[in-house]
């Protein structure tokens, strides 16, 4: 049998193929064939939802719940959920005013995001260099990541309001 080079939708009824001869056959998917076009289509958009799940798990200190008094595992939990959420802010605002700029701006500022992201994280990697080993050094990460986001904010703010990008150190905090 020749393998179908299309096929409508998984709600679809039918298929093109071409024969042997190089002729095209058209027909009529049976329900077998239906039901495997489903769920080969539901697996594939559920992929991605579900490799999310399991990387936000990872993400959390393996599950640690965010206890500001508790153990470090908790503590650093409480650390990255604060920078998880200066972080999502941050990107709302971004696209505030990567709408609010002109088309010939976006692009400038595209870049600039994209360089700051990279100097955000050797900022802090820089600033917390000989504490990796230690339990507390995801809390020391994340705080000081928190601290570069806020400040991002403010340059944002200056590229929004002055028209003019604003140079790279405002976007870094005075103090780590």
């Amino acid at each position: 049998m020749a393998k179908p080079v299309h096929r409508d939708s998984f709600t679809g009824t039918g298929f093109v193929r071409a024969n042997v001869a190089g002729r095209v056959e058209i027909g009529r998917m049976s329900a077998k064939s239906k039901l495997t076009s489903l769920v080969a289509h539901v697996t594939h958009a559920a992929l991605p939802f579900v490799l999310g799940l399991a990387a936000t798990g990872a993400l959390a200190q393996a599950g640690a719940e965010c206890v500001p008094d508790g153990t470090v595992a908790e503590v650093n939990a409480c650390a990255v959920k604060k920078f998880q959420e200066a972080d999502s802010a941050l990107n709302i605002y971004y696209g505030d005013v990567m709408t609010a700029l002109s088309a010939h701006e976006r692009p400038q500022l595209r870049q600039d995001q994209k360089n700051w992201q990279r100097s955000r994280r050797d900022y802090c990697n820089r600033h917390n260099r000989g504490k990796e080993g230690k339990p507390e050094w995801i809390q020391l990460y994340h705080e000081c990541m928190v601290k570069v986001t806020r400040s991002r904010r403010t340059a944002l703010s200056q590229w929004l309001h002055t028209g003019n990008p604003p140079p790279p150190e405002a976007s870094l905090p005075t103090t780590p």
